[in-house]
């Protein structure tokens, strides 16, 4: 089961991130695991576009800068939920950066034309 909720920005981000992070979950196949929560923050980041942390087993804390394009702004939010699939799974290769960079682009593509 997965629990997103979403604060800061506007409405229509704040929508947007919750339905990305949802398809992203499904996409990444996770949907199996158990309570998952994940709590997004959406605001002007400046120096980075966005972050993931676990804060205990099964929680996490991502934040997503929006003063981006809409594009970066969901592959963003694609990008950090490859680092909630690396925790959730436990396997990273070196930092997660490479598999995060190459999936982000594919998931991106295919979550919006599925928009």
């Amino acid at each position: 089961m997965l629990k997103i909720s979403a604060s800061g920005g506007k409405k229509s981000e704040r929508e947007l991130t919750k339905k990305a992070a949802s398809w992203s979950f499904k996409e990444l196949g996770l949907s199996r695991c158990s309570l998952i929560k994940i709590h997004i923050k959406i605001r002007e980041l400046g120096d980075y576009c966005g972050s993931c942390e676990e804060l205990e087993k099964n929680s996490f804390s991502i934040e997503v800068d929006n003063t981006q394009s809409l594009t970066n702004f969901i592959m963003t939010i694609m990008h950090e939920m490859v680092h909630v699939k690396q925790y959730i799974n436990n396997k990273w290769d070196g930092d997660g950066e490479e598999e995060a960079w190459d999936m982000q682009d594919k998931l991106t593509k295919k979550f919006t034309n599925e928009l």
